[in-house]
């Protein structure tokens, strides 16, 4: 698939995004804003510099409403949780991964999002010391992948699991 060939430099990236924001904000068109506040959330990360990442993605969380496209609100929970995850704050991300999961509704189209949030719960309770919930949820990122048909996907949670 072509979007999981693009590489980008998040540096060079983070701007446009920016100026892109910036555009939104005059047309108030807060749920492409909430879209573009995950990838600037990404490219924060990608940077180091959690602090904005988190800030990024609780204000896309802000900006996004029920007539948007659920899937966004999803990228920017898996963002968020991605930086608390690398911040240390399992607590946070268990429930945030678990709260997003419980809201997953099987009618949409496949979501990297799912997998990464599968694997932010799974990380979560690992860390938090809970090692038989962990190789359970660690085996829930094996069957979402199998589920998907994403055999990269299935890959990596197999590695997890040894």
């Amino acid at each position: 698939k072509y979007t999981e060939l693009f590489v980008y430099n998040a540096a060079e990236t983070l701007p446009v995004f920016g100026a892109a924001l910036s555009i939104l904000q005059e047309q108030r068109d807060t749920c492409r804003m909430a879209k573009v506040q995950a990838w600037r959330s990404h490219c924060f990360e990608e940077l180091g510099q959690l602090d904005s990442a988190v800030f990024a993605a609780q204000q896309g969380i802000i900006w996004f409403r029920p007539a948007c496209d659920s899937l966004y609100l999803m990228s920017l929970n898996v963002y968020l949780s991605n930086a608390l995850l690398t911040m240390g704050d399992a607590q946070k991300v268990l429930a945030i991964s678990t709260n997003s999961l419980a809201l997953w509704n099987e009618a949409w189209p496949y979501s990297v999002a799912r997998n990464g949030l599968f694997t932010n719960r799974a990380i979560a309770i690992a860390t938090l010391g809970d090692l038989p919930g962990a190789l359970e949820a660690f085996k829930d990122v094996a069957r979402n992948a199998i589920n998907e048909g994403r055999k990269d996907h299935e890959v990596g949670a197999y590695g997890n699991l040894v």
